[in-house]
């Protein structure tokens, strides 16, 4: 009798203890990618669009609605991307915490181009946007289920040490993807763009418009591709694209596919990290095609700077525009410009290029 009775407190606190797992929701594959990865060896959390709709005309359905509802952790991008989603936040608002990522304050967040009063919802696609939301992400599992932060942390490093590696080699290779005018049919990169020093000479459709398609940007773009001589146009998988055959007519320009919402990706917390390297893949081996040999760089392995465990404690590494580690020793007897920032180019960036330009000013020079 005695070994019953504990059998059976033995089994209760068991239950007890799993329904404290945090129920998490949330809306796209990029943001479930984080989600996944940190609530490895818990739980999994819950994905609403799966790439057979996308995010903005997706509606949830009884099932769904009632996860929202019950869910202690609600991660969504916003009503730019989301606009069905928003709509049924507002009426059945879950009784848990929601997470509205567009509305971080910490977070990168673009305007729309050619709509300052829009936000640009592509957020991912810049990888320190995502590194930061990750160190958010821990901080908030950590909050709701204290008894696990172990677990959380430890999959925190995992995560951030994969992010940081497919950031670097972004970072270092962005030669690969610059230097030419590139066009997209959908304006999904401008983040991209910015990140990388890419140069998108124009697109067709802006997808927070209901990719609806205006006959004369249309027709500029088209001329903007047939001047180009050689040009790459990128197309996005899943997502509708009626005029390409127009857009194409009488060009040299080679069409090429990219994933930038993962629908071709199985769910997870690998896909944020493979979408990123697919698309990179996919954007700088048509670049490259598109210059000449000179300026075609080799294969670069960037050095290896693995992100600090201790968040709170990073570390910092001081490189010259070659990507050499260099030391206090090389500054003596030389003037220096010293920039400090979060990007890691073996070459001089844009934005410390335009820093630089603004300090030396400042100084006389």
């Amino acid at each position: 009798m005695h070994i019953t009775i504990v059998l059976c407190v033995l089994m209760l606190s068991s239950v007890a203890f799993a329904s404290d797992i945090p129920r998490v929701v949330v809306s796209i594959k990029p943001l479930h990618s984080l989600l996944a990865g940190l609530m490895r060896g818990v739980a999994d959390p819950v994905l609403l669009v799966d790439g057979n709709t996308v995010p903005w005309e997706f509606h949830p359905d009884a099932a769904q609605a009632k996860a929202i509802e019950h869910a202690d952790v609600m991660v969504w991008s916003g009503p730019e991307l989301e606009p069905g989603l928003a709509a049924a936040l507002a009426k059945d608002r879950p009784h848990g915490r929601v997470f509205e990522v567009l509305a971080s304050e910490a977070l990168k967040v673009l305007p729309a181009r050619g709509d300052e009063a829009k936000h640009d919802p592509f957020f991912w696609l810049d990888s320190r946007n995502m590194l930061i939301l990750l160190d958010s992400f821990a901080e908030l599992m950590i909050d709701m289920d204290p008894e696990r932060a172990s677990t959380y942390e430890r999959n925190w490093q995992r995560m951030a040490e994969s992010l940081s590696v497919i950031d670097r080699v972004m970072e270092f290779g962005y030669r690969d993807v610059s230097g030419a005018p590139v066009f997209f049919y959908h304006d999904t990169h401008q983040y991209f763009e910015q990140a990388y020093a890419m140069h998108v000479a124009g697109s067709v459709v802006d997808v927070n418009e209901g990719e609806s398609t205006d006959t004369a940007r249309l027709l500029m773009t088209h001329g903007k591709v047939l001047a180009a001589g050689g040009s790459c146009v990128f197309t996005e998988k899943g997502l509708r694209e009626p005029n390409l055959d127009l857009l194409i007519d009488g060009t040299e320009a080679e069409v090429v596919e990219l994933d930038s919402l993962g629908t071709g990706l199985a769910g997870g917390a690998d896909l944020y990290v493979d979408l990123m390297r697919n698309n990179f893949a996919a954007i700088s081996g048509c670049v490259r095609k598109l210059k000449p040999p000179s300026e075609v760089s080799d294969a670069f392995e960037p050095p290896d700077v693995s992100r600090s465990p201790d968040r709170l404690r990073p570390r910092y590494v001081m490189m010259d525009q070659y990507g050499r580690t260099v030391s206090q020793d090389d500054f003596k007897g030389k003037l220096q410009l010293i920039y400090f920032g979060y990007t890691s180019c073996p070459d001089i960036c844009p934005t410390s290029l335009a820093v630089m330009a603004r300090a030396l000013k400042m100084l006389g020079a």
